[in-house]
């Protein structure tokens, strides 16, 4: 994958057009509906089959993924059980 996340192209495999207008004469995308070539970044009938193009028709596959780890949060006071849940678990304070 690359650094730098690139646009959305028309010859994409996974690239949709929701009016089903999307034509190729030549090397460039033409859009039956509009009558004009297609700009992905500012056609609202744009979309990606995999649910991955996002706003300004950036390609979401493109995108560096980032990965966060989360450390759970240490308890200090025990949690209090409502009655009808201490009745089943048989304890009055959870840790």
């Amino acid at each position: 994958m690359s650094s730098q996340p690139k646009p959305c192209r028309a010859n994409c495999e996974f690239f949709t057009c929701s009016q089903r207008s999307l034509r190729f004469k030549g090397n460039a995308a033409w859009c039956g509906f509009a009558d004009d070539e297609c700009e992905i970044s500012s056609c609202k009938y744009s979309q990606c089959v995999r649910s991955r193009l996002l706003p300004k028709g950036i390609c979401g596959f493109t995108v560096p993924t980032k990965s966060v780890e989360v450390e759970p949060k240490e308890l200090t006071e025990p949690i209090k059980v409502p009655p009808k849940l201490m009745q089943k678990i048989k304890e009055r304070e959870l840790f």
